[in-house]
């Protein structure tokens, strides 16, 4: 699947290839054969050929640019992975699971569209299910008695790495 500025790019380029063409058979067309194409139909060449160069240039950019979010991504994820010792106890806190949960959901599928079509071997979960998430928190949180601050900071079953609530969580579960 790929975005919509990289469908407009091909457009471009795709109708600059026809363009050009089309100039080459008129070109060819209306010569003898021991004829050139005229000075003005060469700079007409000329142009459309700058304006391939830079189709292909914004390809690049954009390539690029979603190239280094794929990368940040990555890097922020491998440091997480890496960090984590033990899974089990990682993921009993419930702060923890519900982060895996909400990146899994909200995070990989915009990173999937930007790896054009590369679809994930097992199905990722969706909405409700980090809607289910926010449920047992929650419940967890009354059942154990645990204070709201206490929650956002992430000091449940001793301090695990990565094991906080940002703002926006907050604000999510609190909905």
């Amino acid at each position: 699947m790929m975005s919509n500025r990289k469908l407009t790019v091909y457009n471009l380029v795709d109708k600059l290839i026809i363009g050009l063409s089309v100039c080459m058979l008129i070109s060819l067309t209306f010569c003898r054969g021991d004829s050139f194409l005229s000075l003005s139909e060469m700079e007409n060449l000329f142009d459309t050929e700058q304006d391939l160069v830079k189709a292909v240039n914004d390809y690049i950019r954009l390539a690029n640019f979603e190239l280094d979010i794929i990368r940040g991504h990555f890097r922020e994820l491998s440091k997480i992975q890496s960090e984590i010792k033990d899974p089990a106890s990682y993921m009993e806190n419930p702060i923890n699971a519900y982060s895996v949960v909400k990146r899994l959901v909200n995070e990989w599928p915009a990173t999937f569209n930007l790896l054009e079509g590369s679809v994930p071997e097992k199905k990722l979960p969706d909405n409700w299910v980090l809607k289910d998430m926010v449920s047992w928190i929650v419940q967890w949180q009354l059942e154990n008695g645990v204070s709201a601050e206490t929650m956002a900071r992430g000091l449940l079953n001793g301090t695990l790495p990565h094991a906080h609530l940002t703002a926006g969580d907050c604000y999510d579960i609190a909905v």
